[in-house]
């Protein structure tokens, strides 16, 4: 069944609302429909049936005798039959005899194939939604799903007490099932004893130990890391290590463990079993594996902190160095020119000048000095290296690491403050300088520590080091599909992806075009297009394209025809039209209150004001209505959703095709104030202020399709290709990325995942091209080539690659830390290897595409320039900053990135239907499409967003409320 007709199925009566083509689509009638009407001798016999036959289609049900019909449907009917259609209140002037109605009622069944479903059937439906509650929470939501499945079995649809009944039992069992899964897992006593313990006093004594496991952490210090560890140590006491739950989806678990998350403690008694259970032994787990993380990222985070405070030193010292060496060259120089001075005053005065120069220390290399300096306070990073060891990690016994840690750890133990030259096993084989200059034992003890703990850093990053109790760091075989299924699935994969059985053999395919596009090049060097000057490709800017007078004034004529607008009519007209606000309740809204209260949220969230300060903006909500509703998007996940269909509703508008192919996109940062207490801000490079980042794919025909939040400061390859993944609005063939969201192996598995990465590359001239040995390039190109060949480990990786591939195009693990697991950390592994040679080939055949072909670079260039027009108006939306009371952890910050995206695609979907609605009324002639190509819908000085909110739900007939669209 396609999704626009779900929302149809189960109702009661014919609503106001239908189109004309949805009108044809339930009402028209085929030959078997149209001889059982034609039997019938009255003609409103005839036109009650149609009603009857397209009504059964449309929502499953029979059609009540008391309702009204609309006029467009009876117009319709009534030709469908050749009767002329009356003018009806209600159908009560067909049917006066209610047997005629139920004998109606049996025909149009008939016609359809529609039966009532028997108790045999009814329990297939039972079993059915056993299956869809151990996924779906929401009964409601398993109301829906009721109605599909009797739909598409050509059941009749029961009445909603009962589908609610067969769904209150399928809960129960589904919540029984993982009741006793948790049982067996931590044990009953320990189950028991659950509620209790969580109910009394925690290490604060003002705070029930609940709420002391929730709080938030508050930095990367060694107290903030100690205080996550003490948490993590009363987890593994109530039992959260032994909840080990393979056959439950992790987000079955995530949606079970937010309701208690937001509890009192007190309430926990007054849970019904097997809610309480389940809630609890969900937040458990969820919460251990959530705190594993947060340790492992206060580690990772507190030693990058201590690099950076040491390189800092480091470069004052430089500094400090530099112009010491200044004042003695000087004092040199003013020496040699001093003819007066006698030979010993000239050594003397050169003596004394360059005596801090011999004093200097040697060092080869900043890294190495940087070392130093780490070692020569070692307190802070003993301290770190302890706490680090008692968190859970996996290390394989063959690992530097593992030998490293024990060999501190026993270090630790016995109270010695230095190491033995044979102690320092792990790096004997090429061992830092910093150690291999260490004189005492002490030194070599603090030079051990540094380099352990950058070990500890970058096995984090590559997954060589994983942790059991965690969501992001497990293992990245944990994360891929089981290599049994792998191997099972692995021929027919090559065959439907056209992957290729050997890394030599893929390689191959791209020799022609590589030797091309070199041939290509070196014409446009010999044109003067583009140059190479030592060893730097010259690439001449792109200059604008002139710009169009009558463009501007066909723009200016558009939005003055549109007129000024206030932003809550655009939400409700946007939700006439697209229905989102069923999609963030699960079900219609139960009234005009209820609507405002979530319209209200929707904003609170989007531009991160309190509901409070909502409260004030919207008379008749209060500020708790708003909050609540602020809380339920949070928690339900339900933003993408509707984001998703007000994204179809624009791109379905006819004006959209004139914006792009429909099939590239761009992927880009934006970063959004926030205070600096939160956990989750760093500190944004370029305006020095905390922030979050929001990662926003964006169609090159407007619509945000996917968003995501992101930390600054790291590199976004990974949650690129997840976006690109997990976006199902458009088919993506090209991505349009920055440099932050580019590396090697990321352009690899987007190729293989089948769409092309597309970077904007900075320093672009220094870029080389990465060629295998057997292309062929004009003598021109050869100061710009670097050869590559098939490696060992790149041959053995390969088989890996593909599986890892495959993994994500089918829904295992995370894009986003599987590729970040293969960066430069994962250096000398096969599958990074055999990843990163494809990538560089990959970026090299891009390259010459991008330099040789003007109107491309164009092209690239204008898909991201689209993402940095929807960044000024989401910059427009939220003008303030997040606070910490909805981003205490990536789910909130989530669900703000969540409701900014929202309120995007609901302005910009609103001015595509503005503007489709004037071309619409005045004609091609007056607004032609070459000028619409460059009218974007990110426009925003005609719609007032500040002020008095008035939410019109009363003009818009559209909107869903229950009981509203059947009258």
């Amino acid at each position: 069944m396609e999704r626009w007709r779900e929302q149809y199925l189960g109702i009661e009566a014919i609503p106001e609302t239908l189109t004309e083509a949805e009108i044809a689509f339930f009402f028209r009638l085929d030959e078997d429909s149209l001889q059982v009407v034609t039997s019938r001798r009255r003609p409103m016999t005839r036109l009650g049936l149609v009603l009857h036959i397209g009504f059964l289609r449309m929502s499953g049900r029979h059609l009540s005798a008391l309702e009204r019909v609309p006029s467009s449907v009876l117009a319709f009917a009534g030709d469908e039959v050749g009767v002329a259609a009356p003018q009806l209140a209600t159908l009560r002037a067909i049917y006066r005899r209610r047997m005629t109605l139920f004998a109606h009622q049996r025909l149009a069944a008939s016609a359809t194939g529609i039966s009532a479903a028997n108790e045999a059937q009814l329990r297939m439906l039972t079993a059915y939604l056993r299956r869809q509650a151990e996924t779906v929470l929401v009964r409601e939501q398993l109301v829906t799903a009721a109605r599909r499945w009797l739909y598409d079995h050509a059941f009749l649809i029961p009445t909603d007490r009962s589908l609610e009944q067969i769904a209150a039992r399928a809960q129960e069992y589904a919540l029984g099932e993982l009741k006793n899964a948790i049982e067996a897992s931590a044990g009953s006593d320990t189950v028991a004893g659950w509620t209790v313990k969580l109910s009394a006093v925690g290490p604060n004594p003002d705070q029930a130990l609940l709420d002391w496991l929730r709080a938030s952490p508050k930095g990367s210090g060694a107290r903030a890391i100690g205080d996550v560890q003490k948490r993590i140590a009363v987890l593994h006491a109530l039992g959260a290590e032994r909840l080990i739950l393979p056959e439950v989806p992790i987000e079955r678990i995530r949606q079970h463990a937010i309701r208690i998350s937001r509890r009192k403690a007190s309430t926990l008694p007054r849970l019904n079993e097997p809610r309480r259970t389940v809630e609890i032994g969900c937040w458990l787990r969820l919460h251990l594996l959530e705190m594993t993380d947060v340790v492992l990222m206060q580690t990772s985070r507190r030693i990058g902190q201590l690099w950076s405070d040491a390189r800092r030193k480091v470069e004052e010292r430089a500094l400090e160095q530099l112009n010491q060496y200044r004042t003695g060259v000087d004092t040199i120089i003013s020496a040699l020119d001093d003819y007066d001075l006698s030979d010993r005053e000239f050594r003397e005065r050169v003596s004394k000048a360059v005596l801090p120069l011999r004093s200097a220390p040697a060092t080869r290399g900043k890294v190495q000095a940087i070392r130093n300096q780490m070692a020569t306070t070692p307190g802070p990073l003993r301290l770190l290296l302890k706490q680090a060891d008692a968190i859970c990690l996996t290390i394989a016994p063959d690992h530097p690491l593992s030998v490293a840690m024990h060999t501190l750890r026993n270090a630790y133990n016995g109270r010695e403050l230095g190491l033995m030259p044979w102690q320092i096993e792990p790096f004997l084989k090429n061992p830092p300088a910093a150690l291999r200059a260490a004189r005492t034992a002490s030194d070599r003890l603090a030079a051990y520590e540094v380099a352990t703990a950058m070990l500890l850093k970058r096995s984090l990053r590559n997954g060589s080091v994983s942790a059991p109790h965690s969501a992001h760091h497990r293992s990245v075989a944990d994360q891929l599909m089981p290599t049994l299924q792998w191997h099972k699935l692995r021929p027919q994969a090559v065959r439907d992806n056209r992957w290729a059985g050997s890394i030599d053999a893929y390689l191959g395919r791209f020799r022609e075009a590589l030797s091309l596009r070199a041939t290509m090049l070196d014409d446009a060097i010999g044109a003067a297009d583009v140059g190479i000057v030592n060893g730097r490709f010259l690439v001449p800017k792109l200059r604008a394209l002139p710009t169009d007078p009558a463009t501007d004034s066909t723009r200016t004529a558009l939005f003055a025809a549109i007129g000024a607008v206030q932003l809550p009519e655009i939400i409700v007209a946007v939700d006439a039209r697209t229905g989102f606000s069923s999609l963030l309740l699960g079900r219609e809204a139960t009234g005009a209150d209820e609507l405002q209260a979530l319209y209200a949220a929707i904003l609170a969230l989007g531009t991160d004001k309190t509901a409070a300060e909502m409260a004030r903006m919207v008379d008749g909500v209060s500020d708790d209505r708003i909050e609540l509703a602020m809380r339920a998007m949070e928690d339900n996940g339900h933003l993408r959703a509707a984001s998703d269909a007000v994204a179809a509703e624009m791109l379905a508008t006819p004006l959209a095709v004139h914006w792009g192919s429909g099939v590239a996109a761009s992927a880009d940062m934006m970063s959004l104030d926030a205070t600096r207490r939160l956990w989750l801000s760093r500190i944004e490079p370029r305006r020095r202020v905390p922030a979050i980042g929001t990662y926003t794919h964006i169609s090159d025909r407007w619509a945000v399709i996917y968003d995501q939040p992101v930390l600054l400061n790291e590199r976004q390859a990974g949650v690129a290709i997840e976006g690109a993944l997990k976006q199902n609005i458009i088919a993506i063939q090209r991505l349009a990325v920055d440099t932050h969201g580019f590396t090697h192996f990321a352009m690899a598995a987007a190729k293989l995942l089948g769409f092309d990465l597309a970077p904007r590359l900075a320093d672009l001239a220094s870029r080389k091209l990465f060629l295998p040995h057997d292309v062929s390039v004009p003598a021109s190109l050869e100061p710009m080539v670097e050869r590559v060949g098939v490696s060992r480990a790149a041959r053995e990786g390969w088989d890996g690659l593909l599986h890892l591939i495959l993994s994500l195009k089918n829904g295992h693990g995370s894009a986003a830390t599987i590729i970040a697991r293969h960066g430069s950390a994962a250096k000398g592994m096969p599958v990074y290897e055999a990843g990163t040679l494809l990538g560089k080939v990959l970026r090299s055949l891009f390259l010459l595409d991008y330099l040789v072909k003007p109107v491309f670079r164009r092209e690239v260039h204008r898909v991201l320039g689209q993402g940095e027009s929807v960044h000024q108006l989401q910059r427009a939306i939220f003008a303030g900053r997040i606070e910490a009371k909805h981003a205490r952890n990536l789910r909130e910050v989530a669900a703000t990135s969540g409701a900014l995206t929202l309120l995007t695609n609901i302005v910009m979907a609103w001015n595509t239907a503005a503007m489709q609605k004037v071309v619409d009324r005045e004609g091609a002639d007056r607004f032609p499409a070459e000028h619409l190509g460059h009218i974007a819908p990110v426009a925003f000085r005609h719609i007032n967003m500040h002020g008095k909110l008035h939410f019109p739900i009363e003009h818009y007939a559209g909107v869903a409320v229950a009981g509203r669209r059947q009258a």
